[in-house]
């Protein structure tokens, strides 16, 4: 980010892992074991996603001040909007690509 590159694949990373930690299951609706420390608070902040899109990225202590960077929540928002409509992540790769 500091040298100004693209960002578009690492907003879209972060994007469907709050995507993920919020619906809980896979493409075919099977449920994930999500296997991490702070499953709760990650899962309850992905679910916050639905009236605050920024909810997930306001965990400081996972992603510090990120929430300042207006490139970088911009892009991530537009990510977040386009993967909640199509729920596939493969597409919205192979449109960055």
């Amino acid at each position: 980010m500091a040298n100004g590159g693209s960002i578009q694949f690492a907003t879209l990373v972060i994007a469907a892992w709050c995507y993920y930690n919020d619906k809980q299951v896979d493409l075919n609706g099977k449920p994930l074991e999500i296997i991490d420390a702070q499953k709760d608070e990650l899962h309850e902040a992905a679910e916050a996603t639905a009236y605050d899109p920024l909810a997930f990225i306001k965990q400081e202590a996972i992603f510090g001040d990120l929430i300042k960077d207006g490139r970088f929540i911009t892009t991530y928002h537009g990510m977040l909007e386009q993967l909640y409509e199509e729920g596939d992540i493969k597409k919205l790769m192979k449109v960055i690509l």
